[in-house]
């Protein structure tokens, strides 16, 4: 049996070389020798958050704060993980009693202002982040977490002086350039919402947010050209008719139905939280990464996807240079999730942040989605951003007609949905992304 002090070493040696199921199995190890430890229940706990396992941060950070009451940063990370989970209400509890043991911790006021932010609570949250202040005056997190809740509360004079001083604070960090971005488009300050996207693009050329408000700036101030090189449907966007069947299936048909059935059959599909504000829907549910777990098909369907964005990279070249293939991830991975939309339906404009290339392949749908509908129900459009993006005038869209076997690759800065539909049948999108890693 490996004595205690040697796994403490290679769990520690495990998480900072990123090994973190090494990490994860060492501390497991440790915890059947002595479970009553609770900085290894805390360091369990940070592990599973950094692998977004939140129900496995929950369990060890509330052992651990069991074991040792006063652990503070033992409650202030379940808080965190509460958070994650959405459930406010054993969030406010974890994170109030960890103020109340430890109140000069600054993490664990803006923490606490976050989920009182979340939950409604504007006035404690703003009390919540000025008291981080007190403790850390230099704060630009509290000071651009102020200017949400004032801009939430319809002040944008006390909106902008906060995200103006976290800038001032930290003149690197590309999150003020956003919000204030977003606020000047709000108030119709288009020229100087262009300002502030230049200089965050500057900042993070490659940022998929960046490049999405950008467009939306360059419009507003009349910048046809600018907003054009953007929005290139006809050079960025990519529609593949019918992809090649993968080697060991018959038909596209059968390829399609095996990656149905295991949809359908995915144990992660469900329909998404009511706070979702993109994909909640009562008749859409959604998976989790079809590329973690049992792939069955979807081994088949990578190649498929890699081939297709390879083939993107040699087709679409930064000739003339462009903000969006100028920049390309030198890592990534890819990530896959799928859409079910029973009968009826619709996605709301979106994009995906955290994304770089994006795709869509349509494995089954309904009769009433068709290239010959007037409506184009079901319809991908692509373009059109969403209702809550101050914009004051209406960019160009193009709507797509899916069929069985289509794939097709776009910015992932590019805002796209689904046009509602009424069907008897279901309607199933398998979307991918190219996801950077820092």
């Amino acid at each position: 049996m490996t004595d205690i002090a040697t796994l403490q070493q290679d769990a520690n040696a495990h998480f900072d070389a990123g090994r973190l199921d090494e990490a994860s199995a060492a501390c497991r190890q440790i915890l059947e020798q002595a479970p009553e430890r609770p900085d290894v229940q805390a360091f369990a706990g940070l592990i599973a958050m950094q692998r977004g396992d939140w129900p496995g941060a929950v369990h060890h950070y509330e052992v651990a704060a069991k074991l040792k009451p006063d652990f503070a940063e033992a409650l202030n990370n379940l808080g965190r993980a509460h958070q994650r989970q959405g459930d406010l209400p054993a969030a406010l509890t974890a994170l109030q009693r960890a103020a109340e043991i430890n109140p000069n911790m600054a993490a664990i006021h803006q923490n606490l202002g976050a989920v009182q932010q979340s939950a409604g609570d504007l006035e404690a949250a703003v009390e919540s982040y000025q008291r981080v202040l007190a403790l850390d005056p230099e704060s630009a997190e509290a000071h651009r977490n102020i200017g949400l809740v004032r801009q939430k509360q319809d002040d944008a004079a006390a909106a902008e002086k906060s995200y103006k001083t976290a800038l001032a604070l930290r003149p690197d960090w590309p999150v003020p350039f956003s919000n204030l971005s977003l606020l000047m488009l709000d108030q119709r300050r288009a020229d100087e919402a262009l300002k502030y996207c230049q200089a965050w693009m500057r900042l993070a050329p490659a940022s998929i947010e960046a490049m999405a408000v950008m467009s939306v700036a360059r419009n507003d101030v009349g910048d046809e050209a600018g907003m054009q090189d953007l929005m290139d449907f006809d050079r960025l966007v990519r529609v593949l008719p019918e992809i090649e069947t993968p080697a060991g299936y018959d038909s596209l048909a059968t390829f399609n139905k095996a990656l149905v059935d295991h949809v359908l059959a995915h144990p992660t599909l469900k329909v998404p939280p009511k706070d979702d504000p993109t994909y909640h829907h009562p008749k859409l549910n959604i998976t989790e990464d079809l590329f973690e777990g049992d792939l069955g098909p979807m081994a088949d369907f990578r190649e498929v996807v890699l081939r297709a964005m390879d083939g993107y990279r040699q087709q679409v070249t930064n000739q003339p240079p462009h903000p969006f293939l100028g920049n390309w991830p030198r890592d990534w991975k890819l990530v896959c999730w799928a859409v079910v939309l029973d009968g009826q339906g619709t996605l709301a404009p979106h994009v995906h942040l955290d994304g770089y290339l994006g795709g869509v392949y349509y494995p089954l749908l309904p009769d009433c989605v068709n290239p010959d509908a007037a409506d184009q129900a079901g319809w991908f459009e692509i373009g059109h951003p969403p209702e809550d993006l101050p914009h004051a005038r209406d960019l160009p869209t193009r709507a797509i007609p899916p069929e069985e076997g289509l794939m097709l690759l776009f910015p992932s800065y590019m805002y796209h949905r689904t046009l509602p539909f009424q069907s008897d049948t279901v309607r199933i999108s398998v979307a991918f992304d190219m996801k950077p890693i820092d």
